[in-house]
């Protein structure tokens, strides 16, 4: 059993979501606002922080591993602060930077993290 933790809102943190949930996961969102009702349907549990895009660095000192997918300044800031915190870091279609492990799909990145996580004791 992992946790998602994610930004919570639209888009491809949804999709993410929507996945974790039929699978049966648990999904925490950091929401950059103050209002918990921001997360999309999928998120078992909401945080409103209240502090916009602080918020990215509480989600990359939180995680054990990131995984950015597309994305814009936010989640390159989510990529800076992974790597200022010695994360694992997945990319899938997003920016190019140095430290960042390129994958070309979701299985791909899933089976990348599933052996992390086993070396850690993770499962």
């Amino acid at each position: 059993g992992w946790i998602l933790l994610c930004g919570g809102r639209g888009g491809i943190m949804e999709a993410v979501c929507k996945g974790c949930s039929q699978a049966g996961g648990l999904s925490v969102a950091c929401l950059p606002g103050p209002d918990r009702s921001d997360a999309n349907p999928y998120v078992a549990v909401p945080l409103a922080t209240g502090t916009g895009f602080a918020r990215n660095q509480m989600l990359a000192c939180a995680c054990d591993a990131a995984v950015a997918i597309g994305g814009r300044y936010g989640t390159l800031s989510e990529i800076a602060y992974a790597l200022q915190y010695d994360k694992t870091l997945l990319q899938m279609d997003s920016w190019d930077i140095p430290g960042a492990r390129s994958v070309r799909s979701a299985e791909e990145a899933l089976k990348i993290l599933d052996t992390i996580f086993s070396k850690k004791g993770r499962t």
